[in-house]
């Protein structure tokens, strides 16, 4: 049968004269402009899985079987279309002669008397390996052999292109005749309501499909996901008001007609931006761990590496994606060739995720791995249904799949911080891990030990303050004096004991001196998931952090400490705040 995962395989195989008018290709293309907010909105949700309900009927009316992997059994499969050889885009090395016709400075008189796809004054567009964008224009025109060849001029360069080079270039977007959009990580959630809207122009749309977009609107101003601060908040606003004049007015169904004047502002800003290719291919690799269906994925990943294959030269010099496309790429080959499953780290999908600009929507990788296990949530969200399944809170390293209308109406615990530190970090769970670096002298053991102190007195934690980096001695006495910070709550030790029965929280000081791996950390928060930790580390002379970039990965705050200044502004947080404070 035909499901959310394999209709976009299977719809465009099957003969539109079979299908009454509510499911041809018209109401397809909704389904296709909706699924990427499947499983955000309920009411779209709703409309696809009818959809699809109703198309599984129909073809059940006509004697045609679909199978889990999407193949149809009946005389409606096409036959595989033969693959067109991929043909590199090369400039040429030797440039041909261009003789100038007299008295105009233009092409020879054979190059008038044969058609040519593209003409003189032309502009040619396309991104170097550093993502800039350069402009050529076609200066010349010759033959070789009976093929145009073009000589184009930019800003400090010349070169030459045969014709075919320049269609493949097109064909497979490396080359663009108009100026191109800018290639970003993610559409801005203005511009993706924008572009969402203009696609309905010229468009016959149903009530529950307006009812549909009108609620997504205003469930995004309502959680500030779009703001008045938002670029085009106030095109943002004339949409709702027009969808709600368009709902009002409307019967079972209205055909959809923009403003002329508005839809070209509003399709320019649309253009103006474009989602960068990789980012397109990254978001594709993570759909495959989606997939319960080993045949269907198997089939996604090849189709996926076909893609790659074609665009691997050109992706894999980008500076922000390119070991990440190279990774896919050996990933997906490993995988089909059957040398390993399909697998990704948890750590890696975070990456990709980043990349991808899919953290806002998701989370994190273990909140995603939770989403594509479909199969389970489905059991899960049954139960939930008939009673059979409460909320529980999470604790430790539990794994836990919850249904997202109960995790809100959970409480979880903080610390409500006030001052100073709430300024600079906000309010933090109630086990939460921080990193402190800065360049000695800086003053990160004197903010430690003033964090130590407000943790003791505050909140009464029982506290270890584990010191090498300065040791036990007459400057830690004196530090401990002038910042007031001695009481019963605080523990000084020169090493990590191995009991920790009753301790709250954990300062390290350093990671460094210790000689702790982010591995070695990551165990002891396992260990002890209720605890604070505080971690300080050592600084190169650059200003970085020594070590890798796991110990920044896994941490809620990172804080960096310079002349007496702590600061938060620029670093990760988790807790949302971005501030400064002073240590001394």
């Amino acid at each position: 049968m035909i499901t959310k995962d394999n209709i976009f395989q299977v719809y465009p195989k099957l003969d539109q004269k079979l299908l009454p008018k509510l499911l041809q290709a018209k109401e397809f293309k909704f389904l296709e402009e909706s699924m990427e907010y499947y499983n955000e909105d309920e009411d779209i949700q709703k409309l696809i899985d009818k959809f699809i309900e109703k198309l599984n009927n129909q073809l059940k009316l006509k004697g045609i079987e679909v199978s889990d992997s999407g193949e149809i059994t009946s005389d409606l499969d096409e036959e595989p279309k033969e693959k067109q050889p991929v043909i590199d885009f090369i400039r040429i090395p030797d440039i041909p002669k261009f003789e100038k016709e007299k008295g105009n400075g233009k092409s020879t008189k054979k190059a008038k008397e044969q058609k040519t796809k593209f003409k003189i004054g032309q502009d040619l567009y396309w991104f170097d390996n550093d993502g800039k964008l350069i402009k050529e224009r076609i200066k010349y025109i010759s033959f070789d052999d009976d093929e145009p060849v073009y000589l184009v001029f930019s800003v400090g360069h010349t070169f030459s292109y045969t014709e075919s080079q320049i269609v493949m270039a097109l064909k497979e977007k490396r080359m663009f005749l108009e100026r191109p959009p800018k290639p970003v990580a993610k559409l801005a959630p203005d511009v993706a309501f924008i572009k969402r809207y203009i696609t309905m122009n010229g468009k016959t749309k149903t009530k529950p499909q307006i009812v549909a977009f009108i609620k997504s609107l205003q469930k995004a101003i309502v959680e500030q996901v779009i703001r008045k601060t938002s670029e085009h908040s106030d095109i943002i606003m004339n949409i709702q008001d027009e969808l709600l004049k368009c709902h009002k007015l409307m019967g079972n169904d209205i055909d959809v007609t923009i403003d002329p004047e508005k839809y070209i502002k509003y399709k320019a800003i649309v253009d103006g931006l474009e989602v960068h290719p990789a980012v397109k291919l990254i978001k594709r690799f993570i759909a495959l761990f989606g997939v319960q269906d080993e045949k269907i994925k198997a089939q996604r990943a090849e189709q996926l590496l076909c893609t790659l294959e074609k665009q691997m030269e050109q992706l894999q010099k980008d500076p922000t994606y390119g070991k990440a496309i190279a990774d896919m790429y050996d990933t997906l080959e490993h995988y089909l060739d059957k040398e390993s499953d399909l697998t990704i780290s948890e750590q890696q999908l975070n990456g990709l995720m980043g990349l991808a600009g899919m953290k806002d929507g998701l989370g994190n990788a273990g909140a995603f791995f939770a989403a594509t296990a479909s199969n389970f949530i489905a059991n899960i969200a049954a139960n939930a249904i008939n009673g059979k399944a409460k909320p529980t809170p999470l604790s430790g390293t539990q794994d836990t799949i919850l249904l997202s209308t109960d995790i809100v109406k959970m409480e979880f615990q903080t610390l409500n911080f006030d001052g100073k530190f709430k300024d600079l970090i906000g309010n933090p769970s109630i086990n939460f891990t921080a990193m402190v670096y800065g360049m000695p002298g800086s003053g990160k053991t004197t903010l430690c030990i003033l964090f130590a102190k407000y943790l003791a007195e505050k909140f009464s934690k029982k506290v270890l303050f584990a010191t090498i980096e300065e040791g036990i001695n007459h400057t830690f006495k004196e530090k401990l004096t002038r910042l007031h910070a001695y009481n019963s709550n605080i523990i000084v030790s020169n090493h990590l004991p191995k009991n920790m029965n009753g301790i709250d929280a954990v300062f390290i000081d350093s990671v460094n001196a210790f000689n702790l791996s982010a591995a070695d950390l990551n165990k002891f928060k396992k260990q002890y998931p209720n605890k604070i930790l505080i971690e300080i580390l050592q600084c190169t002379k650059d200003g970085k952090f020594k070590g890798s970039q796991e110990y920044e990965h896994d941490v809620d705050v990172v804080i960096c400490v310079e002349n007496g200044i702590a600061s938060s502004i620029g670093h990760k947080n988790r807790f949302g705040k971005s501030g400064e404070m002073e240590v001394w």
